[in-house]
């Protein structure tokens, strides 16, 4: 690595009390906080020849840090897929590893892409979770969709793996999540003693609430760094960089009028 100027290796040492990654990196770069967190999330940090993405990875002394610096000044161009595109309304691609609004986020990318700084998200997929999201091409519109989406008017479809054979094939799960309804609808498309294959439709959508259901019936998101099992996930399934959740396909009416917009996105490669 160090042929490569914008790579950097270091062996922590910090008077022998262990450290998080994000922390390590911060103390031993100077970058701040936001930043070493995006360099973590992107995959590009290692820790004894390991890819790492969790910030609270726990470093000790004597453990070997890598990391790629950014370039100054040059970021990696955005290319949106576009699934549907209305004079109202896109349904974009998201892929992974990027937050759905914020700084360095989908939207402002987009806006930067599309040379359209009126172009908001409407509704947000967690960083890690790929497919289908709604952007709103302009402030009217992304008002009179608001209370269709508060209205549970939309249809959302998603595809995930889990840990383990999920059974019964086709389940409905109904527990309360933060003190409000949650539906979740599972249907099993592929399984083995490993992993299972799902389709799942969630009502009305909770924070969460397909990685929380998920977790309660004991089949966590393969990759899931936050509500996984790591430890308990059979060894072929660890090294999964990420949450394995797709949004697969998004529906809803067009605000004051009885047309429907659909958009489907391909699971993405991993």
């Amino acid at each position: 690595m160090a042929s490569d100027p914008l790579r950097h290796s270091w062996v922590f040492d910090s008077r022998g009390k262990p450290s998080t990654l994000q922390e390590a990196l911060v103390a031993r770069t100077g970058l701040s906080r936001n930043h070493a967190k995006r360099l973590i999330d992107s995959r590009q940090v290692f820790v004894n020849g390991r890819r790492v993405w969790m910030c609270r990875h726990a470093v000790h002394p004597g453990d070997r840090i890598d990391y790629a610096s950014d370039r100054e000044g040059e970021s990696t161009p955005f290319h949106p897929v576009i699934l549907v595109d209305t004079p109202s309304y896109l349904i974009v691609d998201k892929p992974a590893g990027l937050e759905s609004v914020g700084a360095q986020g989908l939207e402002p990318l987009l806006q930067k892409a599309l040379h359209d700084d009126r172009l908001r998200v409407v509704h947000r997929l967690d960083r890690d979770t790929t497919g289908c999201l709604v952007v709103a091409r302009h402030p009217e519109a992304f008002d009179a969709l608001l209370p269709v989406f508060r209205e549970r008017r939309v249809l959302k479809i998603y595809q995930a793996i889990v840990r383990g054979s999920v059974a019964p094939a086709e389940q409905t799960l109904r527990t309360p999540l933060d003190g409000q309804p949650a539906v979740t609808h599972v249907r099993v498309l592929d399984a083995n003693p490993q992993a299972s294959h799902l389709r799942v439709k969630i009502d009305p959508g909770r924070t969460h609430q397909i990685r929380r259901h998920l977790l309660g019936i004991g089949h966590p998101l393969v990759g899931d760094a936050h509500y996984g099992t790591r430890d308990r996930m059979p060894e072929a399934l660890r090294a999964v960089r990420r949450q394995m959740l797709h949004a697969a396909a998004i529906e809803f009416p067009m605000p004051g009028s009885d047309q429907k917009i659909r958009g489907e996105a391909r699971l993405p490669p991993d």
